[in-house]
């Protein structure tokens, strides 16, 4: 229990008397804008006194009594009333403590002002947190900040400030080597080095690291105890005093927050929500701002708006909108932390935060850098942010999705292909009967396949290229529903009541004319159609003997194989692979050339022979890169069909003439195909038992057809 006389003993050993009133008052007056013009005489009082760290560890320790007690001990009195009734001013008390935290900010302050510093911020924010302090607007937005911007000083006494060090000297020594021919200019030199380091740290927003590189391990083990404890009062201001009245300071300090649990992302190892008594500073962040999200401080939606857009260049992996030469440990961890508080944060408030959940998903879809590990990366975030959605919000995502997939910028358009693809990767989401039907339509795995396959058209060589090797990964899918909707697009059945009359011509044997007046009538069958379509003006062509034909007949006759009216591509999928093998860009025909032996591997035996001549004509291509794709293309369907004699006979048109190749590199590789294929694995024919696919390949060359190749 907080005893009233300790208390007052406690405050009238910080000596705030001794300061001058009129500097008091002007910094009161002004704000606290400038707090430097301290006179001299008390500056000289503070650093002979240690600059009151014990004095200011004492209060802080009795000020913990308070807020434990809600600031009454047990004969009534508040420390508000032992303040005023001890004479000790508060706005003298608030002055020096936002003194000692203006003063820690120097690039080159000793340890006892860092530590002085700390320990004032910790208890302006004790000051705060008590009840009454409202009544002696103790409250500052500008003296807050300050304080909890502290916490971006903190530099662990673990391996990252020694790999600061490291990289400072390094740059120091050069800059010293390259001035070196001048002499007597070293010492200067060496000092624009330094003060160039610490600009760079200013910058970062980690000024006064070089002085914190200068102290010892206690001391900085040290300071590591007194930051934590300070992260500690600013989780207690987010429990019990509201921001509401400064939003913008709420949002402010969220950015000093993420920025602290960027320092060490190694040492968090609780989950989210694991809100424990004792756990890592990097918990206690994301704790704090789960705070700050809640009503008590604010506008949900607005914090939450502005939080995810701090998050937005941690999940895409940026630093000021540009991306990192490379992605180590640590940035991929605090990217795993910012996804992870985000699905919490949704997860936990529901409905609030699924507004600013799909803002942050269109940011990301369009905000990616153009990296393939970024993309990667992005993708995946994506993926894993649109499970967080309740059905509806997913249904209008996925449709947003496919409108992006026909944006004007190329990368738009490519990134949401790998979005695409990675959803095909996952099970059919399985959606509530309160989800519109025209919304559900772009949930479902059908749908997905179609917009891959409209980009496999695409314009631009690098989206048409990663579409395509995408419906070539969808062909080993482990989902049936995939590989079955691919075969039906592939080679689809005549439909009832398509709504694309024009790609049908009419038999000889019956007038259709009419046929497209009930073509809306999905589940009527062909004859009912036709029988709808005979109206009474159509008697006098009945009368002939075309009309009484029975309508058990086919009613249309498909012109383009491969043809299905539900696709982007009016003459067939199999047709679009056709022309993207005869693109202009090498990586296009290269990715057709798979996708074309996905489309024979899934119809075999029934496969037509102009995809199996595609294949084999394009082992002449001009291009190094696609003759191998091909080589290698036709030498996998031997392998998986070895006893088909049409895929037998492209291989040897294929491979053999290849052994005259201008370029080495192919020779070598059809030689070793036609050793493997033919020669390893030669066995003694025998008229009892069928031939091993070697005799069936030398029959083929020695054939007179094939004279030419020989």
């Amino acid at each position: 229990m907080a005893d009233a006389n300790k208390t007052a003993a406690v405050f009238e050993s910080l000596q705030l008397n001794y300061f001058s009133k009129e500097w008091v008052k002007s910094c009161w007056d002004e704000d606290f804008v400038d707090l430097s013009t301290l006179p001299d005489t008390d500056r000289d009082f503070l650093e002979e006194n240690g600059y009151l760290t014990e004095q200011l560890t004492s209060a802080q320790e009795i000020l913990s009594l308070w807020l434990q007690a809600n600031n009454e001990n047990e004969n009534g009195e508040g420390l508000w009333i032992i303040l005023v009734e001890s004479e000790i001013s508060h706005k003298t008390l608030v002055a020096i403590l936002a003194f000692l935290c203006h003063n820690s900010n120097k690039i080159s302050c000793s340890f006892s002002e860092r530590a002085a510093g700390v320990i004032a911020a910790s208890v302006y924010l004790k000051l705060i947190a008590l009840p009454g302090s409202a009544a002696f607007q103790i409250y500052n937005p500008e003296l807050f900040l300050q304080a909890c911007r502290l916490l971006n000083k903190w530099k662990k006494s673990g391996g990252q400030s020694k790999g600061k060090r490291k990289r400072n000297e390094t740059n120091i020594k050069a800059s010293q080597k390259s001035k070196k021919s001048k002499g007597g200019k070293q010492k200067r030199v060496s000092d624009e080095a330094l003060s160039q380091a610490n600009t760079d740290d200013e910058h970062q927003g980690s000024e006064g690291e070089d002085a914190v590189l200068e102290l010892d391990p206690d001391e900085l083990e040290k300071l590591d105890h007194l930051m934590n404890l300070l992260l500690q009062d600013v989780l207690l201001i987010c429990e019990k005093y509201s921001l509401r009245q400064s939003e913008s300071t709420a949002i402010q300090l969220i950015g000093v927050l993420l920025n602290l649990a960027k320092v060490d992302p190694e040492s968090m190892s609780e989950a989210m929500g694991q809100w424990k008594r004792k756990c890592s500073s990097g918990i206690l962040v994301f704790k704090a701002i789960y705070l700050l999200c809640q009503p008590f401080h604010g506008h949900v939606t607005v914090i939450v708006n502005e939080l995810f857009r701090e998050f937005l260049e941690q999940i895409l992996i940026l630093e000021d909108g540009k991306v990192f030469a490379s992605l180590n440990r640590p940035l991929l961890l605090i990217r795993r932390h910012a996804l992870d508080f985000v699905m919490y944060l949704t997860k936990e408030m529901g409905e609030r935060c699924v507004q600013s959940l799909k803002i942050l998903l269109q940011h990301i879809c369009c905000k990616v850098p153009d990296r393939t590990e970024y993309r990667s990366h992005a993708a995946e975030a994506v993926i894993e942010l649109l499970d967080c959605l309740p059905d509806l919000d997913f249904a209008q995502m996925l449709e947003w999705l496919k409108r992006l997939s026909k944006h004007k910028k190329v990368t738009q358009r490519g990134f949401a292909v790998d979005v695409i693809l990675r959803l095909l990767e996952q099970p059919e989401r399985i959606l509530s009967a309160d989800v519109p039907p025209d919304l559900s339509q772009f949930t479902n795995h059908k749908s997905m396949i179609c917009t891959i396959l409209s980009r496999c058209s695409d314009v631009n060589a690098s989206v048409s290229s990663r579409a395509l090797l995408g419906f070539s990964s969808c062909t080993n899918s482990k989902h049936n529903d995939i590989v079955r909707t691919i075969k039906e697009v592939i080679t689809p059945v005549a439909e009832q009541a398509r709504p694309t009359a024009k790609q049908f011509m009419p038999t000889p044997v019956m007038s259709l004319a009419r046929l497209t007046e009930n073509h809306d009538k999905e589940n009527d069958t062909i004859e009912q159609t036709m029988r709808n379509s005979h109206t009474p003006s159509d008697k006098k062509n009945s009368k002939t003997p075309l009309g009484r034909v029975s309508a058990g007949y086919f009613g249309a006759i498909e012109l383009t194989p491969g043809f299905n009216p539900y696709l982007p591509d009016t003459k067939g999928v199999v047709s679009m692979f056709h022309r993207r093998i005869l693109e202009s860009k090498v990586v296009v025909r290269k990715c057709a050339i798979q996708a074309l032996q996905k489309v024979i591997q899934l119809e075999a035996p029934e496969y037509r022979d102009e995809d199996l001549d595609a294949l084999r004509d394009r082992c002449a291509d001009p291009a190094l890169s696609v003759r191998k794709q091909a080589v290698q293309a036709l030498s996998e369907l031997l392998k998986a069909f070895p006893e088909d004699k049409r895929i037998q006979k492209a291989w040897v048109f294929g491979i053999l003439p290849q052994v005259m190749d201008r370029e080495t590199t192919v020779q070598e590789k059809c030689f070793d195909l036609l050793e493997e294929m033919i020669l390893l694995d030669m066995k003694v024919a025998t008229r009892n038992s069928s031939s091993g696919i070697e005799w069936d390949l030398l029959s083929i060359i020695t054939d007179q057809n094939c004279e030419k190749l020989r």
